[in-house]
């Protein structure tokens, strides 16, 4: 399976290459264009869990929900170099959590705006659920950036923190 994307800069459209296959065919995705031509936000939005409260927080309701009714299956799966790593619900909540924590303890707050300069690895991820959580802004780096983009993005958005190797 292959999916398409726009290199904004280009224009150029960019291809990923899925080689991990689908392992249940019972999933809540059967056709997208289906669930596209259908899709409601009012209807998804009835199935949070802040319908009443107007506060979501969407680290909750897409990680901590599925954590705490389904732990057990892969919600996120990497695939670097033929080797490939699989997270479940839980694990992503667990690490989420003491990611936050962390972040917390180098003065992170709701708010704040942390940038992420890092290779593609599973602690990518961590750090943007784990900001999601929090509400802190988050905004990923990539290392294809040139120096000046690097310090235009800097001086713009003047992050509190910048998270790298």
């Amino acid at each position: 399976m292959a999916y398409g994307l726009i290199n904004a800069a280009t224009g150029n459209r960019l291809m990923i290459k899925s080689r991990i296959k689908a392992e249940r065919s019972d999933a809540n995705l059967s056709s997208y264009s289906q669930t596209y031509r259908s899709f409601s936000w009012s209807e998804v939005e009835a199935e949070f869990t802040s319908k009443d409260s107007n506060l979501t927080n969407i680290a909750f309701e897409a990680i901590d929900r599925q954590a705490l009714d389904k732990g057990h299956l892969k919600a996120l799966v990497l695939e670097k170099a033929g080797k490939t790593e699989s997270f479940t619900y839980l694990d992503l909540m667990k690490i989420s959590c003491r990611w936050a924590n962390l972040l917390s303890q180098y003065g992170l707050a709701k708010g704040d705006r942390l940038f992420i300069y890092l290779d593609p690895c599973p602690e990518l991820y961590f750090a943007m659920i784990a900001c999601a959580r929090m509400g802190v802004v988050f905004c990923p780096l990539y290392p294809t950036l040139v120096f000046d983009e690097l310090e235009d993005r800097i001086h713009y958005a003047t992050p509190k923190v910048i998270l790298t190797h």
